[in-house]
């Protein structure tokens, strides 16, 4: 036996497996997203997550505009329990300085 031990997430029912968002990623979506974009940060699939908005089960805040389903990037981070607060500019330059050991 090569190599190290390769372990795989499980598929989910039918197969199919979730491509879930990594953590920095949801930094990069946009103020509103889709089911799909929800149910992917939770690693559930769209089906999945459409029978949760129709249960009322979905576990965030789900607004319906016209025929569509969206949901605030404020209101998933509060799901997720991540914290909602302001990054200063000075912050990250003054971080970029400490990793470059530049106090």
């Amino acid at each position: 036996m090569s190599g190290g031990l390769v372990v795989q997430a499980p598929a989910r029912p039918g197969g199919r497996r979730v491509r879930s968002v990594a953590f920095t990623e949801l930094f990069a979506l946009p103020v509103v997203v889709s089911i799909a974009t929800a149910a992917q940060v939770f690693g559930i699939s769209s089906g999945t997550a459409y029978k949760l908005v129709g249960r009322g089960e979905f576990p965030c805040t789900v607004l319906r505009l016209g025929r569509q389903y969206r949901v605030s990037l404020s209101s998933l981070m509060r799901a997720l329990d991540i914290a909602d607060s302001p990054v200063y500019m000075s912050d990250v330059e003054r971080g970029a300085r400490f990793v470059r050991g530049v106090a």
